[in-house]
């Protein structure tokens, strides 16, 4: 990657905001550079394709989330308030961008294998913070499994599906506090 100058982080600024609105197949190099004020050359300088800007804006973004879930996994809090924490992190991270979100989930093109192996890392990365806790909690026996990553992959995979009735359907009758609550006893039995 080049380095990072005033130019292409107003280009990446553009693209996260773009598609987090419009996803990436609604997302151009031709409305990015429009935006930002730039030709397509300039952006074409920074970034060989929309494949290698959008890989980009994905790392950009994981990293913010990575950023936030570490931090919430350092504090020296129960377990349940640290899983409630880190899904409301997630939640909030998902809501606040949802098309990069719904993207990284569901709309990559099969032919880009390169971006689906990308967020396949990204999210075993964020899933990581979620198995630490539950590791720790069937440690304490506190929580009754003894595979902590595939409670990680359910408990996040139900978080997913909750983004997505959010995301797509509108649904307002729970709250992300709530649904974390729910998942949160199940995991702990409650």
């Amino acid at each position: 990657m080049k380095t990072i100058t005033p130019t292409k982080n107003r280009i990446l600024r553009v693209a996260q905001k773009i598609l987090s609105n419009e996803g990436y197949v609604g997302t151009s190099i031709s409305n990015i550079a429009k935006i930002v004020g730039v030709t397509k050359p300039t952006v074409y300088h920074f970034f060989k394709n929309k494949e290698e800007l959008f890989k980009e804006v994905l790392i950009t973004a994981f990293n913010e989330l990575n950023t936030k879930l570490k931090k919430a996994n350092s504090k020296k809090e129960s377990l349940d308030q640290k899983l409630e924490k880190l899904s409301i992190i997630y939640i909030k991270f998902g809501l606040k961008h949802k098309n990069i979100f719904t993207t990284a989930l569901q709309k990559i093109p099969h032919s880009e294998k390169n971006l689906i192996h990308l967020v396949t890392e990204l999210r075993k990365k964020i899933i990581t913070y979620f198995e630490e806790v539950i590791e720790e909690g069937i440690t304490k026996n506190l929580i009754p499994t003894n595979n902590s990553i595939l409670t990680a992959y359910l408990l996040v995979g139900g978080l997913d599906s909750f983004l997505l009735e959010k995301i797509f359907f509108q649904e307002k009758r729970w709250t992300p506090k709530s649904a974390t609550e729910v998942l949160t006893s199940i995991i702990f039995r409650k």
